[in-house]
């Protein structure tokens, strides 16, 4: 559940404060729009996926994987050689940071 609070003093401002301002951009020949407000939010903020989620997550990885190949980087030319290598057969592992 999110709770949002807005305080009083972010109300949007009457048409009173924006005409002065209305004025002085077009004097300068902008265009006048309406004026933005800031607001501060704030947020329940819960853990995503939840803790008992992860904790049920198998953590052992098998140690006896051999690999044709290991591709140090996912940028183009990794990517490429990689794909190139898995399609003739290749067991290939692409690593990233």
């Amino acid at each position: 559940m999110v709770q949002l609070s807005i305080p009083a003093a972010a109300a949007p401002p009457s048409a009173a404060h924006a005409a002065p301002a209305a004025a002085a951009a077009s004097s300068r020949g902008l265009r006048a729009g309406p004026q933005r407000t800031h607001t501060r939010c704030s947020a329940v903020k819960t853990a995503y996926p939840p803790v008992e989620t992860t904790q049920q997550l198998p953590t052992d990885a098998p140690t006896d994987v051999v690999y044709d190949a290991i591709v140090i980087g996912s940028g183009m030319g990794g990517l490429a050689t990689a794909s190139q290598l898995a399609a003739k057969g290749a067991r290939v592992l692409v690593l990233e940071k």
